[in-house]
């Protein structure tokens, strides 16, 4: 299992791969995961690692994150430029262009084509695959692997698992917990262009040698077909995320504060989320400033900056608290004593497909959930769960409205929704599991009938 998210490192992706670990032995597989060292400055929560069977083997690599390479360089380099210039006035063309005028210099040419290298060719992980390959090889050597299976993002952990799948004749399984998106015309007419048909071809031929790949959302398997035209669906299974009840304290439900109306959100707000939303909260807070005595929103996770204003005026107004990130209980704790639970729907490279994560822990929870996105799988879920209210990301104004409402309801006691637990069940990180199994049943059979 080539797992670059993976505890002590807290970060959500991981936990896909942590409960596998943790329920694959009941259904007849042994788990050997191939991971990077805990990082220093990575949020980390070692009750995580709690969970991990005694016996499981975890092989754990050093890292070579292309950001971090990155930022040193330009670090050394504005350190080395600041002792070699002289304190004149510059009368030389700037570094950036030709002397003929706005053409980029070869050296802009070149930390360009670096750039475009290290962090985006898949991503900035790319530098941990010979690493990873070479333990990888390894383990194939001296251990019985039936399956490679390798977790994304980041997306480059694929290029490891095909590789070892390829050279020692394994069936690999790819699991895709985002999709592989590459921007840009991939025409061949520069070198960027270039690096983005070589991604376009490393994607293909993984997915097109893939034994089996893993989505986790219902309407991934069509953007796959999108990406590669003809890619047989039969090798596709949706296994979604999910919550395990094992992660929840025992005992009734965590009592709400009747003095507020407790939203809480957890999880990472990005660039694309979250504006229309902040807006259409500023808009309540200016017109009933009465709601500012009741109304809070916890904010659990990462916060992109962009957001920063908005969210300062809202905390002067007492209306938000940002906690950061917080330990899986001490978030799953926040969750359950809230009244509402929030979810932003993130936008650009995501899809009205796609669904997050952390929703499968607000349905075991069972309290309301008030999400802000456009029609598709999720709006789908929540209507089938029974406990979802849904806003259109656009309206600012409607968003507004339906936290007017919500609040009323809410002081009133009239916000009464009956969840559907047959269905919410379903997500079970057991059950789950046991479908992972059988995909992985599924990808050796495959290669045994290829075989013959």
């Amino acid at each position: 299992m080539i797992a670059y998210a993976f505890p002590p490192e807290a970060y959500v992706g991981g936990r896909r791969t942590l409960k596998y670990c943790k329920y694959l032995g009941e259904f007849g597989w042994r788990p050997i995961v191939l991971t990077i060292r805990p990082r220093a400055s990575a949020f980390q929560d070692e009750r995580l690692t709690h969970q991990l069977p005694e016996n499981l083997e975890v092989h754990r690599t050093r890292d070579v994150d292309g950001v971090e390479w990155m930022a040193k360089a330009a670090a050394w380099w504005h350190r080395m430029r600041r002792r070699s210039e002289a304190p004149r006035e510059s009368t030389m063309p700037s570094a950036a262009h030709d002397e003929r005028g706005g053409a980029p210099s070869r050296m802009s040419r070149f930390k360009a084509l670096v750039d475009r290298l290290l962090l985006q060719t898949p991503d900035s992980h790319l530098l941990w695959v010979p690493i990873a390959f070479m333990r990888g090889t390894r383990i194939l050597l001296t251990r019985r692997v039936d399956v490679v299976y390798s977790s994304s993002p980041p997306h480059s952990s694929h290029l490891t698992g095909y590789l070892l799948a390829k050279i020692f004749r394994k069936p690999h399984v790819a699991d895709f917990r985002d999709p592989w998106v590459i921007t840009g015309g991939g025409d061949g007419a520069s070198r960027g262009d270039r690096l983005e048909r070589w991604q376009r071809r490393a994607r293909r031929a993984i997915l097109t040698n893939a034994a089996k790949i893993t989505v986790v959302s219902p309407g991934e398997p069509e953007e796959l077909r999108a990406m590669v035209p003809g890619l047989d669906y039969g090798r596709i299974a949706v296994v979604t995320n999910g919550y395990d009840p094992d992660d929840f304290p025992p005992g009734d439900a965590v009592a709400t504060d009747p003095a507020r109306v407790t939203i809480t959100h957890a999880g990472t707000i990005y660039r694309e989320t979250g504006r229309a939303f902040f807006g259409a909260l500023e808009r309540v807070v200016e017109q009933d400033a009465q709601l500012c005595q009741t109304l809070r929103l916890n904010l659990v996770g990462d916060i992109d900056p962009t957001h920063a204003q908005a969210i300062a005026r809202l905390e002067a107004a007492g209306v938000v608290r940002t906690l950061g990130l917080q330990p899986h209980h001490l978030t799953l704790g926040l969750m359950r004593s809230s009244d509402v639970l929030l979810l932003l729907q993130r936008g650009g490279t995501s899809r009205a497909s796609h669904l997050p994560a952390k929703v499968f822990e607000y349905l075991h929870i069972g309290k309301p959930i008030f999400a802000i996105g456009a029609d598709g799988a999720l709006r789908e879920l929540l209507e089938s769960s029974g406990l979802g209210m849904t806003a259109d990301p656009d309206d600012v104004e409607g968003i507004a409205e339906a936290i007017r409402v919500l609040c009323r309801n809410v002081r009133r006691g009239h916000l009464r929704l009956l969840p559907n637990r047959a269905y919410i069940e379903r997500f079970d990180r057991r059950s789950l599991t046991e479908r992972f199994a059988r995909v992985l049943d599924e990808a050796v059979a495959c290669r045994a009938q290829e075989r013959v």
